[in-house]
């Protein structure tokens, strides 16, 4: 072969990432699970709900927010309730620590954070026109 001649390229590039696959096993989506569980389900949410009932008696003696669905600091003080829960749950399930630990505290912190989002989104604020 001369060093000025091209090599005969006369393949097919799906039949060499289908050999490839076949030599290397790649796992099948149902075969991976990345989302941990962690063990001891129910004492960590009620120690999560205890941190957040701690946390939301402090917030509420210190912003003393009208218990009115009208007042702007109730929506603010259930905002921080469920910061406070989310961050107490990613903290007592140790999220911090393993990353798949991390995702089962995405996942099932997902759903509060919607209907928070869904409640704020569609609340309407009564504003008195200037006259």
């Amino acid at each position: 072969m001369d060093d000025n001649q091209i090599p005969k390229m006369d393949y097919d590039a799906d039949e060499v990432i289908n050999e490839f696959k076949e030599k290397i096993k790649w796992p099948k989506g149902e075969e991976v699970e990345a989302v941990v569980k962690p063990d001891k389900m129910p004492l960590r949410v009620l120690i999560s709900l205890l941190i957040t009932l701690v946390g939301g008696g402090i917030a509420y003696y210190m912003m003393l927010p009208a218990l009115n669905i009208h007042d702007s600091q109730f929506y603010m003080f259930i905002v921080l309730l469920v910061a406070i829960f989310v961050a107490a749950f990613a903290f007592v399930c140790k999220a911090n620590k393993k990353v798949e630990r991390k995702e089962y505290v995405k996942k099932k912190t997902l759903v509060p954070l919607i209907i928070l989002l869904n409640q704020k989104c569609f609340t309407v604020n009564n504003v008195n026109p200037v006259k």
